[in-house]
């Protein structure tokens, strides 16, 4: 499961943010999601520590995700991610997790 990147709970809230054509993944608990929508925050609290940081980070996630695959029809999670469409539909249990988080 996903930590919040302010506090560690576990994160309820997945968002993909892009700032000059870069990608980052922010993984939030509900009282420091409320805070980020409501702009309450100040914004250097949601950057990461270190360019290394957020790149282990965003990994480690990508890593688990990829090596995902449906027991039934033997697509992978990252097939999926660059066709954009399942294979059958035991893949629905089989990335259960990761297609949660991209709703």
């Amino acid at each position: 499961m996903k930590k919040c990147k302010v506090c560690n709970k576990p994160a309820v809230y997945h968002l993909t943010e892009i700032q000059n054509g870069q990608a980052q993944a922010l993984h939030f608990c509900e009282d420091h999601f409320q805070e980020y929508i409501s702009g309450q925050a100040p914004q250097d609290e949601w950057e990461p520590q270190d360019e290394a940081t957020l790149i282990e980070l965003n990994s480690q996630d990508l890593e688990l995700d990829e090596e995902l695959e449906c027991p039934n029809c033997g697509i992978t999670f990252q097939e999926f991610r660059s066709e954009g469409r399942l294979g059958c539909p035991h893949d629905y249990i089989a990335f259960r997790e990761p297609l949660i988080q991209l709703l």
